[in-house]
């Protein structure tokens, strides 16, 4: 398989941030607080297959004249499913970003 990403851009205010990625069905959770300023960000996830195992990555980049700056990365989340009994069931991964004020 391939690794598969998703991206969409959001408009965010200047504050303290919850920040990070899950996968439903697993004990898979990674969160950090993380301040960012007022700006249009390009918000990526992907998930990339591996053997045995899944790595979610996040990452954040400011939008300045049309151009994506780098912002912030989310450290990757392994998500192991060996040993599970059930490993072709529909999964529902991604990442969140949550306001603090």
């Amino acid at each position: 398989m391939a690794t598969a990403c998703i991206s969409r851009q959001i408009q965010l205010a200047s504050g303290t941030y919850s920040w990070g990625h899950v996968m439903l069905n697993q004990e898979g959770h990674q969160e950090r607080s993380i301040y960012l300023t007022a700006a249009n960000y390009n918000w990526k996830e992907c998930i990339d297959p591996r053997s045995g195992y899944y790595t979610l990555t996040g990452s954040l980049q400011v939008i300045v004249d049309s151009d994506p700056l780098p912002a912030a990365h989310l450290e990757p989340l392994d998500i192991d499913i060996r040993g599970m009994s059930d490993s072709d069931q529909n999964w529902t991964w991604g990442s969140y970003i949550n306001p603090k004020f």
